[in-house]
Order: C-alpha cells, then sequence, then structure tokens
C-alpha cells in the first residue's frame, strides 16, 4: 500500500512540475512580446546588454522566442527538456546576481532551476515505469 502511495504522489508531482514548467516558459516567452506581466527589458545586466549587437528589447524578444522553445522541449522531451531549462535558469541567475536589486529574483530562480533538475529525475523514472 504504501509503495502504491509513493507513486501517486510521484506522478502527482511529475504532473504538476511538468504542466509548470511546460506553461511558465510559454507564457514568459510570450509575455516578451507583449510585455503585460512586466518590462522584461529592465532584467538584463546593464554589462551584457553594452555588449550586444542588438538592442535591449530585440535581445529580449529573442530571449522569449527561446524560452517558448524551451516550453515546448519540456512538452515534448521533459526527460531531456527540463535539462535545458534548469541551465537556462542558471544563466538567467547569474544575468540577475549582476544586478543587485534583482538578487531576490535570482536566489527565486535558483529554486526552479533545482525544481526543473527534479522534473527531469522524475520524468526519467515515469519513462523507465511506462517502457
Amino acid at each position: 500500500m504504501i509503495n502504491i502511495d509513493r507513486r501517486r504522489n510521484e506522478r502527482g508531482a511529475y504532473r504538476l512540475l511538468y504542466a509548470g514548467f511546460v506553461a511558465a516558459p510559454l507564457i514568459a516567452g510570450v509575455d516578451k512580446f507583449t510585455d503585460k506581466l512586466g518590462n522584461w527589458d529592465r532584467y538584463l545586466a546593464d554589462g551584457v546588454a553594452e555588449k550586444l549587437p542588438v538592442g535591449r528589447h530585440t535581445f529580449m524578444q529573442a530571449v522569449g522566442l527561446i524560452e517558448m522553445g524551451a516550453g515546448l522541449l519540456v512538452a515534448a522531451k521533459p526527460k531531456w527538456g527540463t535539462y535545458v531549462v534548469s541551465a537556462w535558469l542558471a544563466g538567467i541567475v547569474a544575468n540577475m546576481w549582476a544586478k543587485p536589486q534583482y538578487r531576490d529574483i535570482a536566489l527565486r530562480d535558483v529554486g526552479l532551476a533545482l525544481s526543473a533538475l527534479a522534473l527531469g529525475q522524475l520524468a526519467a523514472d515515469v519513462a523507465v515505469e511506462g517502457a
């Protein structure tokens, strides 16, 4: 009985994290074009923005396209896509750390990156059980 409950809980955790890591990158990516949730341009570290061959907003729109791709990758291949999302979040953490006023967001994104790694481990288990 404990194993059945544990598997049910693991599947529930997997579904919850899966939905979140598909939806959040898609929503954030789309919002890079609408700025309804916030002004994403302000989060880009000034040192990074100065080195770009394009404007800050254009770069953030490219980031949005990558985020939408990451969400779709998680949807299609969660076992691998979650590691891509986790690495992407690590890059966001590094960028945010360069702006002291956003270090609280960087810390939150460390938690998200760890959650993406956990989803990758759960996805590997689901793939084995489903085989």
